[in-house]
C-alpha cells in the first residue's frame, strides 16, 4: 500500500489525477492509500513507522528516505488524528519499548523536550501561522468533519442517565466509536473493550522487550493508535484497520503465550 500511495501522490503531481476525498481547486486533497481512507490509511500507518524503523536495512540512507516518504504519506492524509495518534503511538513506542532503564529516561527527555519546544513554537507564532493562507485554507476544509464529529458528541450529551448504562439506540452516533459503543451498549461494554486492548497491549511491550522483533514495534504502536483513534473516529467501520487489529489481538496473545510457557 505504501506503493500504491506513492504512485498516487505521483500522478497527482505529474498529470493532476484526484484521490477520492479530493475538492478540485481547494486545498482539500487526501490521500488514503489503496482504499482511498485518509483515516483508516493514517492509522496503519503508525504500524510502518516503527516497523521500518526497526527492521534491519543494509542501506542506512534507504531507510531514511522510505520512513520520512512514509511520515510525508501520513501529512498528506490530512486526518488529524491520525497524525496525533501516530506522533503519540510512535513516540510511546520509542519509550516503552527498550527494556534498558538510563535508555529510556534519555528517551522520555528528549520527547519532553520536542513537545515542549513544538508547544512554545505554536503559542508564540499562533497569530502568524494563522495568517498563512494554507494554514487558513486548511482550517476552512476541516470544518465540515468537525461538524460531523460534533454530531456525534451532541449525540452523547443527550443521552439520559440510563442511556449511559445500557445504551439506548440501534444504530450509532457516527464519527467515534466511543460515542457509538456507549449509544448502543452502554459504557459497560465500551470499558470491557479497552479494558481488553489495554491487557493485550502490555503483553505487546513483553513481547517486544523479548524478541526485538520489528514487526511487534508496529503492532504495539498499531494497537495503541487504534484505541485511541477510536475516541474520534469510527475505527471499527475500517475494515482494513480492524482486519489488522484483530489478527495482531491474536497473534500476539498467542506469542505470549508461547513465551511464558501458557499454551
Amino acid at each position: 500500500t505504501l506503493i500504491y500511495e506513492a504512485i498516487q501522490i505521483l500522478l497527482f503531481v505529474i498529470i493532476g489525477r484526484l484521490p477520492a476525498l479530493a475538492w478540485p481547486g481547494t486545498f482539500s486533497i487526501r490521500f488514503g492509500g489503496a482504499w482511498d481512507d485518509p483515516n483508516g490509511y493514517g492509522i496503519l500507518l503508525c504500524f510502518y513507522i516503527p516497523f521500518l524503523y526497526h527492521y534491519s536495512w543494509n542501506n542506512k540512507w534507504l531507510k531514511r528516505i522510505v520512513i520520512s516518504l512514509t511520515i510525508i504519506m501520513l501529512l498528506l492524509t490530512q486526518s488529524v488524528t491520525a497524525i496525533f495518534v501516530a506522533f503519540f503511538s510512535v513516540g510511546l513506542v520509542f519509550v516503552i519499548g527498550n527494556i534498558d532503564q538510563e535508555i529510556r529516561r534519555k528517551r522520555i527527555y528528549i520527547l519532553l523536550f520536542l513537545c515542549i519546544v513544538m508547544c512554545g513554537f505554536v503559542y508564540y507564532n499562533y497569530d502568524t501561522l494563522l495568517s498563512i493562507s494554507h494554514v487558513n485554507d486548511f482550517l476552512e476544509a476541516k470544518e465540515g468533519s468537525v461538524e460531523g464529529h460534533n454530531v456525534s458528541w451532541k449525540i452523547f450529551s443527550n443521552l439520559p442517565f440510563w442511556g449511559y448504562l445500557i445504551g439506548r439506540q440501534s444504530v450509532g452516533g457516527g464519527e467515534s466509536d466511543f460515542v457509538n459503543f456507549v449509544v448502543m451498549w452502554g459504557i459497560g461494554f465500551y470499558l470491557l473493550f479497552v479494558i481488553i486492548y489495554l491487557l493485550n497491549i502490555t503483553r505487546l511491550c513483553a513481547v517486544v522487550r523479548v524478541t526485538g522483533s520489528p514487526f511487534w514495534y508496529g503492532s504495539l504502536s498499531f494497537q495503541i493508535a487504534f484505541i485511541i483513534s477510536m475516541i474520534n473516529l469510527p475505527c471499527t467501520d475500517m475494515y482494513n484497520v480492524c482486519l489488522l487489529s484483530s489478527l495482531i489481538l491474536y497473534l500476539s496473545t498467542n506469542q505470549y503465550l508461547i513465551m511464558y510457557h501458557f499454551e
